[in-house]
């Protein structure tokens, strides 16, 4: 089953959502109209909405509780990825200007808060005081996961299990947080509701692995941010933190010496991102996405088998094999 044809099962909720996300960002000031056009010129891939409504159809069927959470989730992540473009000074967001770029990095910051405020707006008037917590604390994860890794950029002395806890807070920890609330729409059986957390937690680790490993590829057009952004920016990820684990001290030096410079040049990135190439580093990041992907899949054999069930096995596995 190819991730379109996922898609196709859920294709009316999709459809629905996107014009219950737009009425929830509803403003009578015109600069936020503009910033929401803006962002849905390019949507990106829905995951988070996408997967509650695949858990959804598994327990049951998408309900307006859930098409609020998910707009929330959906809200929520957004403005954190607006927030992250300021923090990297990025320039570029699925092809096209960043917020900060198009506008500045004050309307940015302002446009995350208001976004971030909006997400949460429902579920306090709906009372849904569980979902707040576990996505509350989702939010400060992703906090302190962004402050790790400017810590970490300062030293560039990153082990693997720093590296999991990263992108374990920074990604993971939403799409567990839509995972578990999704179920709980839907269950209050622990067993099931923890079930689909930790699967949710482990295609979230997928994903972000095989979006660290697009750093590294040549097709910047396709994956819609520039090759070589996290170099740029002194992030060690996996295929890089794998690299410098088996290079000697003295090829090690010289790449980390490449990387700590203010300015990287386009040919130092590219020195860069041979060695990680030439070192396996690629392989071995694929090979844990792989593992991840795996997992959240054996976290479902608890669930009966069922069309609806094959599309999350299916979800799961696009995690690690898709190109963009």
């Amino acid at each position: 089953m190819t991730f379109e044809q996922i898609l196709q099962t859920i294709s009316s909720e999709l459809t629905t959502f996107e014009t219950h996300f737009d009425i929830m960002l509803t403003s009578e000031v015109s600069i936020i109209h503009s910033i929401i056009a803006h962002i849905n010129t390019n949507r990106g891939k829905r995951l988070r909405p996408s997967v509650m409504f695949l858990i959804a159809n598994v327990l049951g069927k998408v309900n307006n509780r859930l098409m609020d959470d998910a707009a929330m989730i959906e809200i929520l992540h957004t403005a954190t990825l607006i927030h992250d473009d300021i923090v990297d000074e990025a320039t570029q967001r699925r092809n096209q200007k960043s917020i900060n770029a198009r506008w500045d990095s004050k309307v940015a910051v302002l446009m995350g808060d208001f976004l971030y405020t909006k997400a949460f707006m429902p579920a306090f008037k709906n009372e849904e005081y569980e979902f707040l917590h576990i996505v509350s604390h989702a939010a400060e994860l992703m906090s302190e996961g962004e402050l790790l890794a400017i810590q970490l950029s300062e030293t560039l002395d990153v082990s693997e299990e720093q590296y999991y806890r990263i992108i374990n807070a920074k990604t993971a920890s939403l799409i567990a947080a839509a995972c578990q609330t999704s179920a709980m729409v839907y269950s209050e059986n622990e067993v099931i509701i923890d079930t689909f957390r930790e699967y949710g937690r482990n295609v979230g680790m997928a994903f972000q692995m095989k979006d660290d490993i697009f750093d590294y590829s040549d097709n910047a057009s396709v994956i819609g941010k520039p090759v070589g952004n996290d170099i740029r920016e002194h992030k060690l990820t996996l295929p890089l933190i794998h690299a410098l684990s088996i290079a000697t001290d003295s090829k090690r030096s010289e790449i980390l010496d490449l990387i700590r410079q203010e300015d990287i040049s386009d040919n130092d990135v590219k020195q860069v991102v041979n060695f990680a190439i030439s070192n396996n580093g690629i392989e071995v990041a694929l090979t844990k996405a792989a593992e991840y992907a795996n997992a959240a899949i054996k976290s479902l054999d608890i669930i009966p088998d069922s069309k609806e069930k094959d599309c999350l096995i299916g979800f799961a596995k696009y995690m690690y094999q898709r190109e963009k």
